[in-house]
């Protein structure tokens, strides 16, 4: 491991408050326990090459490559939307959880996803990325609350929902990059009204959030 890399690791831990750290090597050590089990055996020796090569050598950008590496996240993005089947992007996938190992659905982090597929597809020409991305978007749409904010989490049933205004400014980043690229779509093909109307009652919701959220802050 490389002095840098070992200093920011303790830099952060220090940053963090005792009882922070407590829960998150708790966490830890359940995710070991878990590769003893037999049915773990391969990730566990995947892990123990990784991590040594992590410690040994540490990460070395290989130039040249810029192409193929982007196309393999975009693919693992992919699988992680497979995953779901509501056109959401999983919140992670752990492994060792058998059949719970792909999260559900995370609205925030589907969000800001959307814009990085979407500039990934026009740099690279992927029109399947582009169609993947702007399902997300409607996603987002579909489960947005009727406040207009975002949920905080993975998606729950909207009873149980509870906003979050980072998460909403993060689907708003993918909105807008959606929906800059389909207007400007829509306008070349003279469909511009339709794609207008199509967004205009979601901005709105969520812009009355934004504002509620503003004179909260404000003590009005």
């Amino acid at each position: 491991m490389r002095p840098r890399t070992a200093a920011r690791i303790i830099a952060d831990l220090s940053a963090k408050g005792l009882r922070e750290n407590y829960w998150d090597l708790s966490q830890m050590v359940s995710r070991v326990a878990s590769l003893a089990r037999p049915e773990n055996r391969a990730f566990r020796r995947r892990v123990v090459q990784e991590l040594g090569w992590y410690l040994l050598n540490g990460p070395t950008p290989i130039r040249g490559e810029a192409r193929e590496r982007a196309r393999a996240a975009a693919e693992w993005l992919f699988r992680a939307q497979d995953a779901r089947r509501d056109d959401g992007v999983a919140q992670g996938y752990f492994p060792c959880d058998g059949a719970e190992a792909w999260r559900p659905s995370y609205p925030e982090t589907t969000g800001y996803i959307i814009s990085s597929l979407l500039e990934y597809a026009e740099r690279y020409g992927d029109a399947a990325a582009r169609e993947r991305a702007l399902r997300m978007a409607r996603w987002e749409i579909d489960v947005q609350m009727d406040s207009g904010a975002v949920q905080a989490g993975t998606l729950v049933s909207r009873e149980v929902q509870v906003p979050a205004i980072f998460n909403t400014g993060m689907v708003l980043d993918g909105w807008a990059t959606a929906f800059g690229v389909t207007w400007s779509r829509s306008t070349r093909r003279g469909e511009a009204p339709r794609a207008r109307a199509a967004s205009t009652n979601s901005r709105l919701r969520t812009a009355r959030t934004l504002a509620r959220a503003r004179r909260a802050m404000r003590g009005e």
